[in-house]
């Protein structure tokens, strides 16, 4: 739910009022403490609540990510694969930093502790200080402001154009495909080895 509601309504938002960088800035600090407390939590009924509000302030930051990119390369076909593939290579080394580096440095296991949660909070206030130098991105959405538009209800629009809706049914077998994989993969012996590999294919691919 946070990764259908969130980025609707913050990017409808964003849109028309603010500037992509400064939302996506107090995203990250707001995700930053959110998670800080989260590592503090010793029970689940206090632990989820917080995951969960996390969970509303990330999602909303990949939609900002990519309008900053898109509004600001000066070749979006060229520059961008090049841009997005830095995510997926970002997310192989999180994975390795938190999952292989303190084992081979002798620390041992750390996914039982929080100490993934605290690194993921300092992450999340770093990069609120990275998105405050990047470079200006204006609101551009114009219109009036309802709650339709709030609600991204304009986008129904695309059943009117039959070779959109097309493409748009072709995710529901892959989010299938992809949720099958994911439920399986939890009986593999060395599931983060398998999702690292999964990673680099994916980097492969949009390189």
């Amino acid at each position: 739910m946070p990764a259908i509601i969130s980025p609707i309504l913050v990017g409808s938002i964003t849109d028309r009022f603010f500037a992509a960088q400064k939302v996506l800035a107090v995203l990250m600090f707001a995700g930053a403490i959110l998670m800080f407390f989260a590592a503090q939590q010793t029970e689940f009924r206090t632990f989820f609540p917080l995951l969960l509000a996390y969970a509303l302030t990330y999602m909303p930051t990949i939609a900002l990510t990519n309008s900053i990119a898109f509004s600001n390369v000066e070749d979006v076909e060229r520059d961008y694969p090049r841009i997005r593939v830095m995510g997926t290579i970002g997310w192989i080394a999180s994975g390795i930093a938190c999952g292989f580096l303190p084992a081979m440095m002798g620390f041992g296991d750390i996914s039982a502790t929080n100490i993934p949660l605290l690194v993921t909070a300092a992450s999340s206030a770093l990069l609120g200080v990275f998105a405050l130098v990047l470079p200006n991105t204006p609101p551009k959405g114009t219109g009036k402001m309802s709650m339709k538009v709030m609600l991204g209800l304009d986008a129904i629009r695309i059943t009117q154009r039959p070779q959109l809706l097309s493409v748009f049914c072709l995710f529901i077998p892959v989010c299938y495909a992809a949720g099958l994989l994911l439920y399986l993969c939890q009986w593999l012996p060395d599931r983060s080895r398998y999702e690292k590999r999964n990673r680099l294919d994916d980097a492969g691919t949009v390189l």
